[in-house]
């Protein structure tokens, strides 16, 4: 039974890749991007709030708002109000900036300043643009 999967599986390729093949390379592109926003929330806080006070923001968001420090890569939205309701405006607005920031940094990406996307669409404008790259 496993040999004739295994063989079924050989049939399906794309310019000489197997789908399994592919598949794996595309969840390492989401992972990499993952950890690497991840390490940018991190270091953000780390440098606008310091340590102890970025550990209370994650520990505040999880708890009041149920989002885990390692959910916020698929949930920008849910992050940036978080962030909202517990701070102010101006200091959510300047903290995505510098996650943006150190994310661009961290992808090899330009930062534009002049770009006026919500928190969440410059995320996914980013994910895109880094796994496109990555091909």
């Amino acid at each position: 039974m496993l040999n004739r999967h295994c063989l079924r599986l050989k049939r399906f390729s794309i310019e000489g890749r197997s789908l399994l093949s592919i598949e794996a390379s595309k969840a390492s592109k989401e992972n990499d991007f993952r950890m690497i926003f991840l390490e940018g929330i991190d270091e953000a806080l780390r440098v606008v709030f310091g340590e102890t006070a970025a550990r209370a923001i994650l520990l505040r968001l999880e708890t009041k708002k149920g989002l885990k420090r390692e959910d916020i890569s698929s949930n920008p939205e849910g992050f940036s109000s978080g962030l909202a309701d517990l701070l102010s405006s101006h200091s959510a607005h300047v903290l995505e900036t510098h996650v943006i920031r150190i994310l661009c940094s961290k992808l090899m990406l330009e930062y534009d300043e002049k770009q006026t996307l919500r928190f969440a669409d410059h995320v996914q404008e980013l994910r895109n643009r880094f796994e496109g790259e990555k091909k």
